[in-house]
């Protein structure tokens, strides 16, 4: 009779996986918090944040939903097509302004919060994707999840002019991101809510609308339910995507009417969604300029996406080509990556502002990586491919590392603080009820002054008798002087 030896299984050591796991979760909560308190107490307010927080200011005050009509007029322009932050992101920063919390801050708290809910969302999308495989299935906090929640300050965002400085600025970026993350998180159990957070994000970033093509296959390829099933669920999802659209719509067709939401409304939207813009750039020079925005060699930017992308096309082709959940989440990221950066590269009539297909990017490249992690690490073990996989793995997170010490280098080191812009706003204020500017960042400080704005460049009538406050040495005999502004008597 000859006795069974059994081989000797290699214990883990849950007590160490979660110091670690735990030291590496402190970390990114740490990274977070610190990104998130300079963008909402110590980062300058540029000239599109303060265009924004003139609705925000006005609904406080009992205005309406009305921008200062800097760029429409210079008179107060209820529902701004120009305003393309929505009000997804403006109205809960109005209700914080009116119940007194200082105009800056009611703003870029409601955006931060938002910053809170994407980072939260990717750890989600990214443990899933991580415990759905053979990698992880015991409880903890998840590797891949923390990497995930981290991606998104790896991406420059204030590269080129039009920048977005942080996560917290009154823009609708993060936000968009962030309904978007969490739509896809739905996707798979509830459909309707996630097209009702797809419908949420583009009140919140109108540019939201360029996902939807990729949530639709998404919709149609999850569950093993015929195609009236699939396509009745499509038609559900749809309802709730252009509920939020029709709220809004709704809204200012009451408040405009029917002539002015028209004739005025509908005619401006259409003009500015497709001339928005009077000036682009090749695709060539968007494309360099894109790889440019991280915070790593060109060429490693390069490789990096089509690298990422191709790990989880041939890893699913390698496993069978099954349409599972985790499948499904990332041809949905991959499709929604590349409309965005697709859109923006080959569009002629947008600038190179790596601000434009910023919401795809932050949203959708977390979850690739996730995904390619995932892969890479169950590949790990596996035959003759283990050592390319650990190698490939090891480059990524490094990577990422090196990536993200860059984005909070640059956040620690702002050339123009918001104290230094209060303090110089106080100096120029006074008791006038409007002041009249050049575009730039004089609109944020005469909005700062607690003024209501009037663009220099405007018809002369609109801005004539106001005080103006232009960058120093703008006019020879100022009223009042700081060491970066004047303001200036009325002509």
């Amino acid at each position: 009779m000859t006795t069974k030896v059994e081989t000797p299984v290699r214990t883990q050591r849950p007590y160490l996986t979660a110091v670690l796991s735990a030291f590496i979760g402190a970390i990114v909560v740490g990274v977070w918090g610190l990104v998130l308190y300079q963008s909402v107490f110590v980062h300058m307010v540029w000239e599109d944040e303060a265009f924004n927080l003139t609705v925000v200011r006005n609904m406080a005050e009992g205005l309406g939903y009305t921008s200062d009509g800097v760029l429409s007029g210079n008179e107060l322009a209820p529902f701004d097509v120009r305003i393309s932050t929505g009000p997804v992101v403006l109205l809960p920063a109005a209700l914080l302004g009116g119940i007194g919390v200082d105009l800056v801050l009611a703003a870029r708290i409601v955006v931060a919060l938002y910053a809170v809910l994407l980072a939260m969302g990717l750890y989600v999308l990214g443990a899933r994707l991580h415990r759905s495989g053979e990698a992880e299935r015991q409880p903890g906090i998840s590797w891949v999840g923390l990497l995930a929640a981290l991606t998104p300050l790896t991406f420059n965002t204030w590269l080129t002019i039009s920048p977005i400085q942080g996560p917290a600025d009154v823009l609708g970026e993060f936000p968009a991101a962030a309904l978007l993350v969490w739509a896809l998180i739905w996707l798979d159990r509830k459909p309707w809510l996630a097209g009702l957070l797809v419908g949420l994000a583009i009140q919140a970033k109108f540019i939201s609308v360029l996902a939807l093509p990729a949530f639709a296959v998404g919709v149609l390829l999850q569950g093993p339910v015929k195609l009236r099933e699939r396509s009745g669920r499509l038609f559900k999802a749809a309802v709730f995507v252009a509920l939020p659209s029709f709220v809004y719509e709704a809204w200012v067709f009451i408040s405009l009417g029917w002539w002015r939401f028209r004739y005025e409304h509908l005619r401006d939207f259409g003009s500015f969604l497709l001339h928005g813009y009077d000036y682009g750039s090749s695709p060539l020079n968007k494309l360099a300029t894109f790889f440019q925005a991280w915070f790593l060699p060109e060429i490693l930017a390069i490789a990096l996406p089509f690298l990422v992308m191709g790990v989880c096309v041939w890893l699913w082709i390698r496993r069978g080509r099954r349409l599972g959940s985790r499948t499904v989440t990332l041809l949905v990221a991959a499709l929604a990556w590349l409309t965005y950066v697709g859109w923006w590269v080959s569009s002629t009539s947008t600038p190179v502002w790596v601000r434009h297909p910023a919401i795809g990017v932050i949203a959708f490249t977390p979850v690739l990586v996730a995904g390619a992690c995932t892969l890479l690490s169950e590949e790990a073990g596996r035959g003759k491919l283990r050592y390319v996989s650990r190698v490939t793995l090891a480059s990524l997170l490094l990577g990422l590392v090196v990536q993200v010490s860059g984005y909070v280098d640059g956040q620690l080191a702002p050339g123009y603080s918001l104290d230094t812009q209060r303090a110089e706003a106080v100096e120029l204020s006074t008791t006038d009820e409007s002041v009249a500017v050049p575009w730039g960042l004089t609109v944020s400080m005469g909005v700062l002054t607690g003024a209501h704005v009037v663009n220099l460049d405007g018809p002369d009538e609109t801005w004539r008798g106001l005080d103006r406050i232009l960058p120093a040495g703008g006019c020879i005999d100022p009223i009042r002087m700081t060491a970066n502004f004047v303001r200036c008597s009325a002509l």
